[in-house]
C-alpha cells in the first residue's frame, strides 16, 4: 500500500508542507544519500517517470563499472550492457502466464499446471541467455541491481512508515 501511495506522491504537483506527497519527496530524498540509484531507479519503475530511464541507465552502468572492477571481467561497453539490464528489469515478467507462474484454467477461478513458457517461475528468460560470459555479467548486474532495489524499497518504506508514526495518521 505505501509503495502505490508513493509513486503517486512523488509525481503530486502538491509538495505543500503539510501533504503527504511532501513525505514521500523527503524520504526518497533520504534514501538516496545513502543509496546513490535509488532516486532515478523508484522514479523510472515506480512513479514510471520516463524522464528518468537515462538517469537509471548511467546508474546500472556505474554498478556494471563497480562490478567489472571488483571481479575483473574487462567488460568493454557497460552503458549498452546496463540498457539492456534495465530494459528487462523494468518488464521481466513471462507473457504466457503474466507473472503467475501457472496456465489458468479458463472459466474457474483456479490455476492449473506451471507455466510451461517460464517454468513456474513468472520471469520471462533472459534476453541475454546463450551469450557465455558476457552472459553471466548481465545477470550478475541484475541482481546487484534488485538486490539494490530491495535494499532501497525496505529503507523507504521504513522511512515512510516512521513519518507517518510521528505524524500521527
Amino acid at each position: 500500500r505505501l509503495q502505490g501511495d508513493w509513486s503517486s506522491d512523488v509525481c503530486s504537483s502538491d509538495l505543500d508542507y503539510r501533504s503527504s506527497a511532501i513525505n514521500a519527496v523527503i524520504a526518497l530524498g533520504c534514501v538516496s544519500i545513502e543509496e546513490k540509484v535509488a532516486d532515478a531507479v523508484f522514479r523510472l519503475k515506480y512513479a514510471n517517470d520516463a524522464h528518468s530511464y537515462a538517469d537509471a541507465v548511467k546508474a546500472v552502468a556505474s554498478m556494471a563499472k563497480s562490478l567489472d572492477a571488483r571481479h575483473n571481467w574487462r567488460m568493454k561497453d557497460h552503458a549498452a550492457m546496463a540498457a539492456e539490464v534495465v530494459k528487462y528489469w523494468l518488464c521481466d515478467l513471462c507473457p504466457s502466464c503474466t507473472g503467475i507462474g501457472a496456465q489458468a484454467i479458463t472459466g474457474t477461478p483456479v490455476l492449473g499446471a506451471y507455466c510451461p513458457a517460464c517454468r513456474g517461475s513468472g520471469k520471462r528468460d533472459y534476453p541475454w541467455q546463450g551469450m557465455g560470459r558476457a552472459g553471466q555479467y548481465h545477470t550478475a548486474t541484475l541482481c546487484a541491481l534488485e538486490e539494490a532495489e530491495r535494499r532501497i524499497r525496505g529503507k523507504l518504506l521504513d522511512r515512510l512508515a516512521h513519518q507517518i508514526r510521528d505524524s500521527g495518521v
